[in-house]
């Protein structure tokens, strides 16, 4: 999603929205990588989020045999 953010944003007049939502993103999204980790994406979700909207997780035991 946070890929489309600029593109979302051009429905915000249309949506009659106070701010884009860009900025409802940036306030109230956390994000995680959870087993699918990339550095492109990590970077890009510290440019659009910030540090502090990124957490730690993990989808372990996903993947392994029992």
């Amino acid at each position: 999603m946070l890929f489309y953010l600029d593109r979302i944003d051009m429905l915000s007049s249309a949506a009659k929205l106070p701010r884009k939502i860009s900025g409802y993103v940036q306030q109230n999204v956390y994000v995680t990588a959870s087993g699918i980790f990339s550095q492109r994406y990590l970077q890009w979700a510290l440019e659009v989020l910030g540090p502090g909207r990124i957490l730690f997780a993990t989808d372990c035991p996903f993947g392994q045999a029992l």
